[in-house]
C-alpha cells in the first residue's frame, strides 16, 4: 500500500515521466544510431537528447527506488521489457555471455530489492500484493490459452510480452486491490 496520499501521487507522475523518458530516449538512441557513421549535427543532437532522456529516467528510478515504491518500479520493468530484444544485438559469442552474467546480476539485484521489500511490510501489504500476483498470473494463464488455441491467426508470441504482460497485470492489480482496501 501507498505509505501517503503525496507519495502515491508523486510516484505516479515519476512513473509517468520515467516510462515517457525511457520509451523516447530509447527510440532516439536506436534511430540515431542506425545512421551512427553520419556525423551530422542533427544527429549529434539527437544521440544527446536522448542520453539526457535516459539520465532522467535514471534519476526518475533512483527517486522512486529511495522512497521503496517497489510496485512503480515493477511497472517501469513492465514498460522497460519489451525494449530488451538481444537477437538484435551484434555480439560475438563470448560477449554474449559476458552480457547474460549481467543481466542475470541485474535480475536477481531486483528480486532481492523486491523480496527485501516484501519482507519489511504489513500483513495487509503483503495479502494485497499476494491476491494482485494471483489475478496477474491467472490472466496471464488465459491470455497465453487464448493465444495458444489461435496461434494460426495472431502474430508469434514473445517471451518479453509474457513477462511484461506479467508486470503490468500485476502492478494494475495491485492499484485496484489497494484502492479497494483503502475504501
Amino acid at each position: 500500500m501507498w505509505p501517503s496520499a503525496r507519495a502515491s501521487r508523486q510516484g505516479l507522475i515519476e512513473f509517468t515521466l520515467g516510462a515517457v523518458f525511457f520509451t523516447a530516449g530509447v527510440l532516439i538512441l536506436e534511430r540515431v544510431y542506425l545512421h551512427y557513421l553520419d556525423v551530422s549535427s542533427v544527429l549529434r543532437f539527437l544521440a544527446a537528447l536522448g542520453w539526457v532522456l535516459l539520465a532522467f529516467f535514471g534519476l526518475a528510478v533512483f527517486r522512486i527506488a529511495r522512497r521503496r515504491e517497489y510496485p512503480w518500479l515493477l511497472a517501469l520493468a513492465a514498460v522497460a521489457i519489451p525494449f530488451f530484444d538481444p537477437t538484435k544485438a551484434p555480439y560475438a559469442g563470448s560477449f554474449r555471455v559476458i552480457v547474460a552474467i549481467r543481466d542475470v546480476v541485474l535480475i536477481a539485484a531486483a528480486v532481492l530489492f523486491i523480496a527485501q521489500s516484501t519482507r519489511r511490510a504489513d500483513e495487509l501489504e503483503r495479502r494485497i500484493h499476494l491476491e494482485a500476483l494471483a489475478w496477474s498470473y491467472t490472466t496471464v494463464i488465459v491470455a497465453l490459452l487464448i493465444q495458444a488455441m489461435a496461434a494460426d491467426v495472431l502474430p508469434p508470441l514473445r517471451g518479453a510480452w509474457v513477462a511484461s504482460g506479467l508486470l503490468a497485470g500485476w502492478v494494475v492489480s495491485w492499484l485496484v486491490i489497494s484502492i479497494r482496501y483503502q475504501s
